[in-house]
């Protein structure tokens, strides 16, 4: 059911549900949603999630010095390493990344 008297706005939406309240709040091409928080607690949600969301284009970097994305980026170049390669590397020392043992 709809609760209108406890919109703070045009930009808001309240609703009771059997899980609790829950918030729908559009600003500009965002929208939050909450349900099952308090309203106070979902509005305190929102305006954090707000105050560090970005309002500009998406940007991807290109370049990365953390090791874990340094490994992904690694991998998308070779490849999976098949599992009979390592098996077979473990005997001779030595695979391609095709799979293929060097002797």
């Amino acid at each position: 059911m709809r609760r209108q008297q406890d919109e703070a706005g045009d930009n808001e939406q309240v609703f009771s549900t059997g899980e609790g309240d829950v918030l729908l709040s559009i600003s500009g091409r965002n929208v939050f949603i909450s349900e099952g928080f308090s309203l106070p607690l979902a509005r305190k949600l929102r305006d954090s999630v707000a105050s560090v969301q970005s309002e500009g284009p998406l940007r991807i970097a290109q370049e990365s010095h953390e090791p874990a994305l340094a490994l992904g980026e690694m991998l998308r170049y070779y490849g999976m390493v098949k599992v009979a390669a390592v098996n077979e590397s473990s005997r001779t020392g030595r695979y391609t990344s095709e799979g293929h043992s060097h002797e």
